[in-house]
Parts: structure tokens; sequence; C-alpha cells
């Protein structure tokens, strides 16, 4: 019976994930444009096209940053993608194993231990930068909301996207951070914080070879 490699799961499970939380954060970063506002010369509910059409300098300015924060957030996305996949392709997740095995076993690995290093430390300063850009976002949005306000939805629906972007960013910089600090590849997609805690089968030295190492 044909069944998945441990790889193949990881790589299909995370792509979804990544798929999902990506489509989440299109929402909750374009706060300008999906966040239920009323229009001022009609007194109805603006359309997204009204949202984007005949804007005044300030909402264009705003509208502006949604898409910035947005990119930015793409720029996070390929960074994870790309150091998950790495992950996967160097290191396994091994239960039988302590969590931080790989701390002792990475020193007979010293391109695998350079390469982790440089992608953690990569990870935590964008997640930081990322935070502050995050954060310039929601309060322009907020400012903007006030010359639309319709009431509870709009206060409603701002609140959710607000906390979709913040559950996201919450998870990178917690992420991002343990793994800095620990020297550790936790994973970016797989949930309960799992941390690949063992070298590849397939890049494991035989004892001859660790012993030159």
């Amino acid at each position: 019976m044909f069944e998945f490699s441990q790889n193949t799961k990881q790589r299909i499970k995370s792509s979804f994930l990544f798929l999902l939380t990506g489509f989440k954060t299109i929402i909750a970063t374009l706060l300008s444009i999906f966040v239920h506002q009323v229009c001022t010369t009609s007194g109805q509910e603006c359309s997204v096209t009204e949202n984007l059409t005949d804007l005044t300098s300030f909402n264009a300015a705003v509208v502006s940053f949604n898409f910035i924060t947005l990119g930015i957030f793409v720029g996070m996305y390929i960074l994870e993608f790309y150091r998950e996949n790495w992950c996967m392709n160097w290191l396994d997740v091994e239960k039988t194993l302590p969590a931080d095995n790989l701390k002792t076993e990475i020193e007979a690995y010293t391109d695998i231990k350079t390469r982790l290093r440089v992608l953690n430390v990569r990870y935590c300063r964008y997640a930081v930068f990322l935070s502050g850009v995050v954060l310039i976002n929601v309060l322009l949005s907020a400012i903007l909301m006030t010359q639309y306000y319709g009431g509870y939805k709009t206060i409603t629906s701002f609140l959710t996207n607000v906390f979709l972007v913040c559950d996201k960013l919450y998870a990178c910089v917690y992420i991002s951070h343990a793994s800095y600090r620990d020297m550790l590849p936790y994973s970016a997609y797989m949930k309960d914080y799992i941390v690949f805690n063992a070298i590849d089968k397939k890049h494991k030295l035989t004892p001859v070879q660790a012993l030159a190492a």
C-alpha cells in the first residue's frame, strides 16, 4: 500500500496552512478595503470598488500603506516557507529523541549549523520589523475608520481583522524568537510549535565521518 513519506506529509500540511494563513492575511492587512465603512456621499455601506476610488489624500495613503504591509507580510511568508522547506530537507522530527537533541547532534555538521543560525537570525529580525509595520498599519487604518464609521459593524469587523493579523504576527514573533534564542528550528506551520530535533537520515554522517568531523 502506497504511503507518503514524513517529509511529503509535512510539505502537504505546511503548504495547506501557508495558503490558509495567506488568505486570512490579505483580509486582515487591507483594513481600509475589507472593514465595514459607510460612504459619506451615499450614507450606505461602501463597496470594495468605492473603497478604492475617488480617494482623499489621506485615504489613498492608508490604502497604499495597507498594500505595503501586505507586501512585507508576503516577504515573511516567503522567508518562512523557504526556511520550513530547508528544515524538512536537512532535518527531521524524531519523537523518540529529546526536543533539544539537535543542539548536540548538529555540532558535527558545521555547514548545517551555520545555515540554521543564519535562517533563525534573519527570521527573528524580519518578524520584529514586521511587527512595527503592522502596528503603524493598524493605527493609520483606525484613524481612517473614524471618518467612515458605520457603527458596531465597523468596530467588530475592524477588531476581527486586527485579531487575525495579530494572531499570525504573535506566532511569527514567538517562533522566530524561540528559534533564535535556543538556536533550534521551531516549525512555523506545524501546530504545537514542533521543533526539528535531528539531522535528516539522508544527511547523517557515518560513525567514521562523525569522528573525523
